[in-house]
């Protein structure tokens, strides 16, 4: 990419850093970063977000609210796990499928008659809950309830007037910023991956700290942080309609439980965690140039070397370097060096599927990325198992 449209993308980046295109990405997150701190600003996050970090998601994130007598029964009859009872304070991660058992939204849902707010329950004692979804998909999803209702019991709507936060599990309320909002608080631990924290529901004029404010980057920060940690969400990067649960991990996410009864779309779901083999899942990647593999076994996050990237497009597609050979996977989203895939295992990791001996020697194999420009470096990318989807620590049999 010239250098020119390099600088217009990333005019936070000094001109000496963009010419270091052979930056390497072994080094350290502290040696590649610019030495003036106004030269960090802007576009990528300066470094990967600290554990004690609150991110506000309200402009990412909707809540649809649903209650009536029939409210928790079907949402059990049309999401892939068990719905708390009304009266529990903490929520779960769920989603919902197509009929064919394809994924449609992933979402959190909140039980909320233990809170004291009016605005979440109407003042009755009907079961209500909160539904926590990605902004575009709200309406869509709306339709979708509505289009299975029949003659259930029950009234759903958009709620505005309240924020989604993610705070880390060791977070409290300050007793000055009043301990009823913390007691009746809406949300739940996020049990997607280890360090992803605890979600809360809060009114838009109370954050839940004074400490720790709501900053302007905390969208991108916590999409970075998701990345790294090889946490997908609709509608960036788990594509509606189109891939099963175990393809997005949503079943290692804690999102499916496999002893529940029926549900849309359940006989896929059982039947490729019984019979199937999981090809594909999506995996964090990252991106790199140079003549040698990257040698690194956690994805490693480098902001100077990922302003020097051209675009990568969602969608991308990934393939062997210098071999033909069938796509590996294909390219989600990227926040510079850092990115999902949905990746071919037995062709880009060493997991072994189904008695097969995997193919895949990190020493050798190489995989690019098509960017749709014909000059310039090839960009190269290398996907990570994360440590949860071997060691079981997250799933929904361990909660």
């Amino acid at each position: 990419m010239p250098q020119r449209s390099i600088a217009s993308r990333f005019g936070y980046i000094c001109r000496s850093c963009i010419q270091k295109r052979s930056i390497s990405t072994s080094r350290t997150r502290s040696d590649a970063l610019p030495a003036n701190p106004e030269t960090q600003r802007l576009v990528l996050p300066p470094a990967p977000p600290a554990e004690n970090r609150i991110f506000k998601l309200s402009d990412s994130r909707r809540l649809v609210a649903i209650q009536g007598v029939d409210a928790a029964t079907f949402l059990n009859g049309i999401t892939t796990n068990i719905i708390p009872v009304s009266k529990s304070v903490e929520g779960l991660y769920s989603a919902f499928l197509t009929a064919q058992g394809r994924i449609l939204y992933d979402v959190f849902i909140y039980p909320t008659n233990h809170s004291r707010n009016p605005a979440l329950t109407n003042g009755s004692d009907e079961p209500a809950f909160l539904i926590d979804i990605g902004a575009p998909l709200a309406s869509e999803l709306l339709k979708h309830i509505r289009r299975y209702k029949l003659r259930s019991k029950f009234t759903a709507r958009l709620v505005d007037g309240f924020d989604v936060w993610s705070v880390p599990n060791s977070f409290r309320l300050n007793d000055e910023l009043g301990g009823d909002i913390w007691n009746s608080r809406v949300g739940c631990v996020d049990p997607r991956a280890p360090g992803m924290g605890r979600r809360i529901v809060l009114p838009s004029d109370t954050p839940p700290s004074e400490e720790l404010p709501a900053a302007a980057d905390d969208e991108i920060t916590y999409k970075l942080k998701r990345y790294l940690l090889g946490v997908p969400e609709a509608p960036t990067e788990i594509f509606s309609g189109t891939g099963l649960p175990q393809e997005s991990n949503v079943d290692y996410m804690s999102g499916v439980n496999f002893h529940k009864g029926c549900y849309v779309g359940q006989e896929l779901t059982i039947r490729t965690r019984h019979t199937g083999v999981v090809r594909k899942r999506i995996l964090p990647v990252q991106l790199y140039t140079g003549p040698e593999p990257l040698v690194s076994t956690t994805p490693v996050y480098d902001p100077v070397f990922g302003a020097t990237l051209p675009e990568v497009p969602s969608g991308a597609n990934i393939s062997r370097v210098n071999k033909k050979a069938r796509s590996a996977g294909k390219v989600l989203g990227n926040i510079g060096n850092i990115g999902l895939g949905l990746c071919r295992l037995e062709i880009m990791t060493g997991v072994s599927l189904g008695g097969e001996a995997p193919s895949f020697d990190p020493q050798v194999d190489e995989f690019k990325v098509d960017t749709g420009e014909g000059n310039g470096d090839i960009v190269k990318i290398r996907a990570f198992v994360p440590e949860w989807h071997t060691t079981g620590t997250i799933t929904n049999e361990a909660l």
